[in-house]
């Protein structure tokens, strides 16, 4: 791609990413477990450091709970005045580290960009197995919103979710990046359930059959009126 529209994308960024249009989580959700035991959660709807000076972007969404930071290695980013980070002609690469006192089940990540999207085939959660790095891809991936940024560019919010119950995880990473230069990163959240908590979960059948019972119950009290 050429400069010239490279800078026009980033004028429109520049200009919309504090319109309300954007904010901050569109589309985003609550996970059925937030807030209940063995629950923690951690949101950036700012972020302070654009690249990464050691320490990374602590939580700043009110409530959250997690130990984690969030961190961005590309040294060519910088921020925007709304407080997104934003790289002109480099590809963002992002790390969410995450770290507790116990072991994990579930992990939702949600994330929303502007701009050029997020190399969708590269999301991963990463931990260490004796010295050496393991690469988890998710479950899949959810797309929540999706909406106009002008010439070239769109504003997108997706999520991940992963089952590392099997594991024995208390820390582990979330690594993705951009699939294009001109990308902003607007917010993300990170959901994560204790591996306790995640066994009391029933199976999705156990949910189907609960439900399709539900409605047999239903049914019978209205025929019986």
């Amino acid at each position: 791609m050429n400069r010239r529209p490279r800078w026009v994308l980033a004028a429109v960024l520049a200009a919309a990413v504090i319109s309300p249009v954007a904010a901050a989580t569109n589309g985003f959700f609550v996970p059925f477990f937030r807030g209940g035991e063995g629950s923690q959660v951690a949101g950036w709807e700012r972020f302070t450091v654009a690249t990464n000076n050691g320490v990374g972007n602590a939580p700043d969404m009110a409530g959250s709970t997690a130990n984690a930071r969030v961190v961005q290695f590309e040294p060519n980013a910088f921020l925007l005045s709304s407080g997104n980070i934003y790289n002109i002609a480099h590809k963002s690469e992002f790390e969410l580290r995450y770290s507790g006192a116990e072991e994990v089940g579930l992990v939702t990540l949600q994330i929303r960009t502007g701009g050029f999207e997020l190399d969708y085939n590269n999301v991963a959660l990463v931990y260490d197995l004796a010295g050496t790095p393991q690469f988890l891809a998710p479950a899949g991936r959810t797309e929540l919103d999706r909406q106009s940024a002008g010439p070239g560019g769109v504003f997108v919010s997706s999520s991940w979710q992963w089952d590392v119950s099997a594991l024995g995880l208390s820390s582990f990473n979330l690594q993705f990046k951009a699939s294009e230069g001109s990308l902003s990163m607007d917010s993300i959240t990170l959901d994560t359930l204790s591996k306790t908590q995640t066994a009391l979960v029933p199976e999705p059948s156990t949910w189907a059959l609960l439900g399709a019972g539900t409605l047999g119950l239903l049914a019978v009290g209205w025929r019986r009126r």
